[in-house]
This record gives C-alpha cells, structure tokens and sequence, in this order.
C-alpha cells in the first residue's frame, strides 16, 4: 500500500521504476481543471503512486480556451476535436469531462482503440448508451470507472467502513437528501413557486439527459446502493418542473423565453429483491449544496451530515431489549480542496496496475443510469417501474489487462 506525505517522496523509489500513463482530457472547464489537479497531486501526494499521470492532451471547442486550459494545467497540446485524443498513441487513459450527451461515443472509441476510460457521471443519458460503453470496454478488456466521486469524501468513506465492520448490522433502509441551488438565478416572472434558472446544456433534457436525478441525484442513488450492498429492482417515483429559462423583455426586466424540461426536484422509492427500502430526493432548488443520508440497521444507525462546510458522521449501536449505547459523533478532516478527485483517480490508477476492477466501475454507472431512468418513467405512467439488472453481453469475467512500463 502506498504512503502518504512529505516523509515518503525520499524513499527509495525512482520515478523511472514507476509505470508511466499518458492522459488524453476531454474538457477543460470545471471537472476538466478538477481532474488535471488530481492527476499533478498523485505523486506529489502518495509515493510512490500506482502510476504516473502523463498530461498529454486536453481537448475543447473553443481554441483559445483550450489552449490557455492545455499551457495552465500542463497538457503537452491542446486540441479542438477528440477524435484527436483517440488516435493519439501516447494516451493511454482517455478521461471524459465532457457534457453527458458526449459520454457515450467518445468513451466507446477510446475503450475500441484499446484506452482505459474514466467517465464523469452520469456514465450515459440513456440505458442504451451506457450498456453499449460497458459492453465495449469488458469486450476490449480495458478499464472503466465511473466517476462518482462521492465514495472517496471522507465522512462518506467512513460510513461505510462502520458498515463493514458490523457497526449497524445490516443495512435494512436508507433515507436520504442532495440537492445545490446554483442554476437558480431568482424568482420566474411567471409567478410564484417558479424560478428562472441559467441557460446552459444543463437545462436541456436532451443534451443532459434529465434533471437534478441524472444530475447530482446519480451520487445519491450510488451511495444509497453501496451503503446496502445490493441492487434495485423497482422504482416509485415523482418529478417537479418549475423552472423557466427568461430573457430581458421590453422593460428590461426578466421575460420568460420557455420553460426548462428538466426537473428541479425529484423524489424516488427505491426497493432491493428482499422489500429494503432507500427513500431518496435531490433537488436544484436547495439555498446550499448539502448531502444527508441515514442508514438504518439491525443492530444501529449512521447519519452522515455534510453541509459542505463541515461534515460529520453519527453513529448509534442499538440494543433491541435494553438502553442503547452512547452516540457517537465524528468529525472527519474535510479537506479542502476536495481530495475526492484525487483519490478517486489514484484509485482506478491502482485497479490498473492491478489488472482488477475499480471502485466505482462501469457497472455502477450502468446501474445508476438504470435507475434514473426508471424513475422518470414511474414519475411519467404513475406505477413503480421495475429495474433490469442484467450485465450487457461482454468479457464481465476477464480483469483489464495490468499496465506495465512497457504498454
């Protein structure tokens, strides 16, 4: 296992007897300079680390941009179509930062030419798309994660570790919350209850998919399926829509120019093969990001807290017959900057070098697309909605191949 700190980067260990990994990036806005931090703070923070990032490659559609993002973030060149990305040999992890409606054919072009993959969330727009992604990357035997980074903060790592360790018993239901409100830009002039929010690809269900469920919901319904350790099988759920895309009108006031297709808040009953129960919402319409989860066992509860100034994690073993044990509140170091990224990324680093599976892997962003989607069609007839799943056709039983100095 590798070490952390200053202490450790004197260590026998040469940068020569670590495999190098060349990474292609597509995107250089907000997750594409999220992700390039990761990959420069790998080696600087663990040595010696799994591998060794190479930047060689950063791609957007404006120019100038993208070339200012390839000189700031330390990318070799800089490029304007992805397509560039894939042909190019020494990339050898394609990362796609991209808006979700270009997660699905970049990623099976780089996982056809034999490059391992790290998709942000939502892995797809669409079930279909995110099979076709999984599919191609067991049939190629190369690696995909999904980047529900979430797993890596801290007091969510923590909670999980309780389970594991038989804190709680088994997880019998979840209750849970996400939600941020910053494509809200004030009250709608179409009345009260509304609100005008940006107008971005965000606000588009078709360029991303849905709403604030495919949006920051997806972590949530990741999290709530890692907590209890199984699969959903069906589906209830509801959907508002009240927000409005606007334009200055006559009066140099906000005009309503239409009304967004995406749902602001989403609300969804989620139900394993054995009747446990996740009770889960996220929101777009919420003053502050924040996440709240409670996890009920046989034996006990966690409640994780993270308001995203400081997160805690409650914990309570419970005696059925008798006084319970004292509360237990815990307040993990939340980093600042989020370490989530890196930690994340020097994980899929290590299922590589590895040859094994990462954590979260393509699988769980098939799942959560599934889900999602299930959800909308239960908001949509009115019933609960059932949820296949079954792995697409591929090579599910074979590792990605280990990467070596020489590949």
């Amino acid at each position: 296992m590798s070490d952390v700190g200053f202490v450790t980067m004197g260590s026998a260990a040469s940068a020569g007897d670590i495999p190098e990994i060349g990474v292609g990036m597509l995107g250089y806005a907000f997750m594409g300079k999220a992700h390039s931090n990761a990959y420069r703070k790998i080696a600087y923070m663990t040595w010696p680390p799994p591998l060794m990032p190479r930047l060689v490659a950063i791609c957007g559609r404006n120019e100038q941009a993208v070339a200012e993002a390839a000189r700031r973030y330390g990318y070799e060149r800089a490029a304007t179509d992805w397509r560039s990305l894939i042909a190019d040999d020494r990339v050898q992890l394609f990362d796609n930062g991209g808006p979700n409606d270009l997660h699905a054919e970049p990623t099976v072009a780089a996982a056809e030419a034999g490059k391992h993959v790290v998709c942000e969330k939502p892995l797809a727009t669409t079930p279909a798309e995110a099979e076709e992604m999984l599919a191609t990357a067991e049939t190629e035997g190369v690696g995909l994660m999904t980047n529900f980074n979430h797993r890596r903060h801290d007091h969510n790592m923590r909670a999980k570790e309780l389970i594991q360790q038989g804190m709680i018993g088994r997880p019998v239901f979840v209750r849970g919350r996400i939600g941020h409100g910053r494509f809200v830009v004030g009250p709608s002039p179409a009345g009260p209850g509304r609100f005008q929010c940006v107008n971005s690809w965000y606000m588009d269900a078709t360029e991303a998919g849905g709403g604030t469920v495919i949006d920051n919901g997806v972590h949530l319904i990741d999290l709530a399926a890692w907590f209890m350790g199984d699969e959903f099988v069906s589906v209830q759920g509801s959907v508002s829509h009240n927000f409005d895309i606007c334009e200055r009108g006559p009066d140099g006031g906000p005009m309503v120019k239409q009304a967004s297709n995406c749902e602001d808040n989403g609300f969804g009953l989620f139900t394993t093969p054995d009747g446990r129960i996740a009770s889960l919402q996220s929101s777009w319409t919420q003053w502050q990001g924040y996440l709240h989860v409670e996890i009920f066992g046989t034996h006990g509860w966690i409640v994780v807290n993270n308001d995203q100034i400081q997160g805690t994690v409650t914990y309570q073993v419970l005696r059925r017959h008798g006084d319970p044990s004292a509360t237990t509140t815990e307040v993990p170091a939340l980093l600042k900057p989020d370490p989530s990224w890196r930690l994340q990324l020097e994980e899929f680093a290590a299922a590589l070098r590895e040859g094994r599976s990462p954590s979260p892997n393509g699988h769980d962003g098939l799942r959560a697309v599934r889900l999602v989607h299930a959800l909308y069609g239960s908001a949509a007839s009115g019933r609960a909605e059932s949820v296949d799943t079954g792995l697409p056709v591929g090579r599910s039983a074979s590792p990605a191949e280990p990467v070596t100095a020489d590949r």
